[in-house]
């Protein structure tokens, strides 16, 4: 998310509490091609560290970008069913030629990912997809910042998930998900990007961060670009911890009650900061407000 460089400080963000009229309305009914079946917690984890555990986020995806005859990651992304992957729109959008996407992917420097020892040694690999579609929000623009940032990529073929290294994430489809008022809870981001050593991290990261409420942001960006606030989305950091430890179309996810166990849902894509990170909140799109955009852009 640092590499995605806006001309002004991060401004104003909600708190996730969805204004439309379906903001009450289950629309669990309507979410038939989105598995129930998500979000699985790893117990895996390395805790209070910044390299993730191999098994820990399988939704993770690889934006591979082609720039200058060689090919780049230069975004991160969700599987969100065996068809599509959730990301943000400035990452796909007419500025950048997207030529695949990577599921199953943990260390981008190896084409095996291994972990344990002996019998107990298990190794992964990727799987590289080509994009049937590209769909970006109809009102997605950069001016003065970047609004409606949210686009889906339909892959070709589907995505395998008997690998223990793939997996989809959940979506806030049920109301009191949707409704459900974050500020002060804690969240994931995971990705590949700048670290706080200045460079791309070859293994996946995650970094934990608080979810402020309007008020805290209104603060922290004296004022400016209020309006901002009515845009659909949110923020999100600690000092000195923010988005930059991930990718630009990466997921702000939180552990929440889904049915009848915890599981991880996205609540965020990863969307822009200032120059600096970890000093102000990153920016992330509120997916509580898009659930319909999605649901009726995703096909059998």
């Amino acid at each position: 998310m640092c590499e995605y460089d806006v001309k002004m400080p991060k401004v104003c963000c909600n708190k996730f509490v969805s204004t439309g009229s379906r903001s009450g309305i289950d629309i669990t009914s309507e979410a038939s091609l989105l598995p129930t079946e998500c979000g699985n917690i790893s117990g895996e984890r390395i805790v209070g560290g910044k390299v993730a555990d191999m098994y820990a986020f399988p939704w993770m995806a690889l934006i591979i970008h082609k720039k200058r005859n060689r090919f780049d990651f230069g975004c991160g992304g969700t599987i969100i069913n065996s068809k599509y992957i959730l990301t943000a729109a400035h990452c796909v959008d007419s500025t950048v030629e997207v030529v695949a996407v990577r599921v199953g992917e943990y260390n981008i420097d190896t084409n095996l990912d291994c972990t344990g020892f002996g019998e107990y040694r298990k190794c992964e690999t990727y799987e590289d997809f080509a994009i049937a579609k590209t769909i970006i929000h109809e009102e997605w623009t950069t001016e003065p910042v970047p609004k409606n940032d949210i686009a889906l990529l339909r892959v070709e073929g589907d995505i395998d998930f008997t690998h223990k290294n793939v997996s989809p994430i959940c979506l806030p489809i049920a109301a009191e998900l949707r409704n459900r008022d974050l500020t002060g809870a804690k969240a994931e981001v995971t990705g590949w990007g700048i670290t706080d050593e200045g460079y791309s991290s070859s293994k996946l990261q995650q970094v934990t961060v608080s979810i402020y409420g309007n008020e805290f942001c209104r603060t922290q960006y004296m004022g400016r670009l209020p309006v901002y606030v009515e845009w659909n989305v949110t923020c999100a950091g600690s000092f000195l911890k923010d988005s930059c430890s991930g990718d630009s179309g990466g997921p702000l996810q939180v552990k929440s009650k889904y049915g009848d166990t915890h599981k991880y849902v996205q609540y965020g894509i990863v969307s822009f900061g200032p120059r600096q990170c970890g000093i102000n909140p990153g920016v992330y799109t509120d997916v509580t407000k898009y659930m319909d955009w999605i649901l009726n852009n995703i096909k059998p």
